[in-house]
């Protein structure tokens, strides 16, 4: 239903309200005649308040900043940290593992920024085998 609402919010509210043609949302639209005329102005009415409004315009500016998006689609995270877990046969995979995995599409990293922060990583790793690098026990799995 969320993901419903959603749509009907970008592709029918927005683009009448950016074209000022706010007549066009009196009526159900004809792709959808199932949904209740009185439920779909009560619909129409609730995303045109300034509340919402301002809210929808700091989530749109608050998403525009994100640089690394995970790519599990419909499995989500918890898919992705069972596949992790099969991959290295371990019954806790480390995060960091999990984060890999989840922004990573046809065994690639997709944007430079992921692929810095997995060189980060690496870079860390490695310097843990090493001894280098002393991480504090807080129950935190370290093993790759």
């Amino acid at each position: 239903m969320k993901d419903f609402k959603n749509r009907m919010t970008k592709d029918i509210i927005m683009p009448a309200l950016k074209e000022n043609d706010l007549g066009r949302l009196a009526q159900v639209p004809e792709k959808h005649p199932e949904i209740d005329a009185a439920d779909w102005c009560k619909f129409v009415e609730s995303r045109l308040t300034p509340e919402f409004l301002e809210l929808s315009k700091v989530q749109r500016e608050r998403s525009s900043k994100i640089q690394s998006r995970h790519r599990s689609g419909r499995s989500g995270m918890v898919n992705v940290r069972e596949a992790v877990k099969k991959d290295l046969e371990v019954a806790d995979p480390p995060r960091h593992r999990v984060w890999i995995k989840s922004r990573t599409k046809s065994r690639k990293l997709v944007t430079d920024y992921d692929k810095e922060i997995a060189e980060k990583i690496a870079q860390l790793e490695e310097k843990l085998s090493q001894g280098q690098l002393q991480v504090p026990d807080q129950g935190i799995s370290t093993a790759s």
